[in-house]
């Protein structure tokens, strides 16, 4: 699918906890499956651990000043996806941590988190489908599943 025909051609930068999350419940190509491109930093790419995919593109930030002044307030990762951030214009900055997202939210910064994706899992395939479509701003799904469904939450 080109980048041009993609449901989201968005620009989207992330961190760490995006990767692990969606590694974790087997479901990391959804990103891909919302997204054209992910937009990453080296230090991020780093705390992952592992290869990214293709579809991951890792960007340094231009002024480090940035990143470490952010360092003072969220961790190291962090520091640098809002340092990127900052630099280009993205539609979402998709962060977990509270901290992480108030200082984004402070900075102006389009700001999704990914709290809402439950690992369970029974609820599997409902709760990454949900995740996606919360980080594609779409309407809530309607999924009938078990009683820890998005739609029961």
């Amino acid at each position: 699918m080109s980048i041009e025909n993609h449901p989201e051609n968005k620009v989207v930068i992330t961190d760490t906890s995006c990767f692990i999350l969606l590694e974790k419940i087997g479901a990391l190509d959804v990103l891909h499956q919302v997204f054209a491109i992910i937009f990453t930093t080296p230090e991020i790419a780093a705390e992952y651990g592992h290869p990214l995919p293709g579809w991951g593109v890792t960007i340094k930030s231009a002024d480090p000043s940035l990143k470490t002044a952010f360092n003072k307030y969220v961790d190291e990762g962090e520091a640098s996806a809002i340092a990127l951030a900052s630099e280009i214009a993205c539609d979402y900055l998709i962060l977990n941590d509270a901290a992480d997202r108030r200082l984004a939210i402070k900075l102006n910064m389009p700001v999704k988190g990914n709290s809402r994706c439950i690992i369970n899992r029974q609820t599997k395939k409902a709760s990454f489908l949900y995740f996606a479509l919360t980080l594609a701003s779409y309407n809530k799904p309607t999924l009938d599943c078990r009683k820890n469904s998005p739609t029961n939450l």
